[in-house]
């Protein structure tokens, strides 16, 4: 008797921790991933600081949409004005949006340009340089900043 006491106070205890640890697992699965960036359609504000040719020490606001095609991936449409009149660029951003390194480009909608940018996210705003690429180089033409919403 003694001999089946032992045995089912044995069980009872394995069954309670069997319990328990298909119950954490459970939980832990239903709880949402925590993620610092964001996975909707971003809009994005700043300014673009021109530092190149005779247009050099000019100041542009930025505005844009950014939409996910994957993890740290957008596809994007920069607005902005040059020579008073408003230019749009298609092009992705990669990287971190909140805090960490990000890159991306653009092409003129009107096909008269290209560009490059590298950035730094800190906070939610990354600060940035971009450089053109008409010519066989990329050429450094400014900086800039942009946060999302």
């Amino acid at each position: 008797m003694l001999v089946f006491r032992n045995l089912a106070g044995k069980l009872a205890v394995a069954l309670a921790v069997t319990f328990l640890l298909v119950a954490m697992t459970v939980w832990a699965a239903d709880e949402p991933k925590k993620t610092d960036q964001p996975k909707k359609t971003l809009a994005l504000t700043g300014t673009f600081n021109w530092n190149h040719d005779k247009k050099a020490g000019t100041q542009h606001p930025l505005t844009g949409t950014l939409t996910p095609t994957g993890d740290k991936q957008w596809s994007v449409v920069w607005n902005f004005t040059w020579d008073k009149k408003p230019v749009t660029y298609t092009g992705t951003v990669k990287g971190e949006l909140v805090d960490g390194a990000c890159s991306g480009d653009g092409t003129g909608t009107d096909g008269k340009g290209t560009f490059t940018f590298t950035g730094v996210a800190t906070k939610g705003v990354v600060q940035f340089n971009s450089a053109s690429n008409k010519g066989k180089k990329p050429e450094p033409t400014g900086t800039g900043s942009f946060s999302v919403k």
